[in-house]
C-alpha cells in the first residue's frame, strides 16, 4: 500500500479507507508533507475542522510552498472570523501564485478589517487576472459605501454582465437606486435578489 494507491482511494471517495492507510504510511514517514495535507482534507470533507487545520500546519511547516494547505488554513482561519491569520495565510500563497481567486479573499478580509482603499486595490487586482463577477459585485458596494455612486453603478453592472444571476449584484444596485431617489428601479432590483436567492435578508431589509 503506497501513496499513490491511497490518493487514487481519497479521489474515488473511499475516504475511510485512504485515512487508515495514511495514518499506516505516517508511522512509516512522518516528514512527506502530502501525507498530512491529503489527511487534513479527508477531516474537512468529515467534518473536522480543528484536526485538518493541526494536519495542515504540519504540512506547511514540512514545505511553506504547499499551496492546497495555506489555502485551506486561510479558509479556516476567514470562516472562524480570525481575519488577520486569514490574511497571513493568503498573503503567502499569494506570494507563490497570485491570482484572481487569492486576490478576491484578501478584499473580503480587508473589508472585514475596514482596510477599504486596500480591498479595493485587491478587487482591481483580481479582475485584471480575470473577470471575477464577485470581485466586481464587491468592489461596487465598496464604491457604494464611500458614497462613489457612480463607480458602485459601474461595477455592479460590470459583475451582472458577467453573471446575471449574481443576487447580491441586484441587491447592490437597488441600494444605488435607492440613493439616486429612484425607488421603483430599486425596489425592482431588490425583488429581482430576492427572486434568485430568497434567503438574501439583506435584500429582505432593504426592500
Amino acid at each position: 500500500m503506497n501513496f499513490n494507491y491511497l490518493l487514487k482511494l481519497q479521489k474515488s471517495g473511499n475516504l475511510k479507507d485512504a485515512e487508515i492507510g495514511y495514518r499506516k504510511l505516517l508511522k512509516k514517514d512522518n516528514r512527506n508533507p502530502d501525507i498530512f495535507t491529503c489527511l487534513a482534507l479527508i477531516c474537512v470533507k468529515t467534518e473536522r475542522e480543528l484536526e485538518a487545520k493541526d494536519f495542515f500546519l504540519k504540512a506547511v511547516k514540512l514545505n511553506p510552498t504547499d499551496l492546497t494547505a495555506l489555502n485551506n488554513l486561510a479558509l479556516i482561519s476567514l470562516k472562524n472570523k480570525k481575519y488577520e491569520e486569514a490574511k497571513i495565510y493568503f498573503i503567502k500563497s499569494q506570494k507563490i501564485n497570485n491570482n484572481s481567486k487569492t486576490l478576491f479573499y484578501i478584499g473580503i478580509i480587508e473589508t472585514e478589517l475596514n482596510n477599504l482603499d486596500s480591498a479595493i486595490r485587491y478587487y482591481k487586482e483580481s479582475i485584471t487576472f480575470e473577470k471575477n463577477p464577485e470581485s466586481m459585485c464587491n468592489l461596487g458596494n465598496l464604491y457604494y459605501t464611500i458614497g462613489d455612486i457612480d463607480r458602485a453603478l459601474k461595477y455592479t453592472l460590470m459583475s451582472l454582465k458577467e453573471d446575471a444571476k449574481l443576487d447580491n449584484s441586484y441587491n447592490n444596485l437597488g441600494l444605488i437606486y435607492l440613493a439616486k431617489g429612484n425607488f421603483s428601479l430599486a425596489k425592482k432590483n431588490f425583488l429581482k435578489s430576492i427572486k434568485l436567492n430568497f434567503k438574501n435578508s439583506k435584500a429582505h431589509y432593504n426592500l
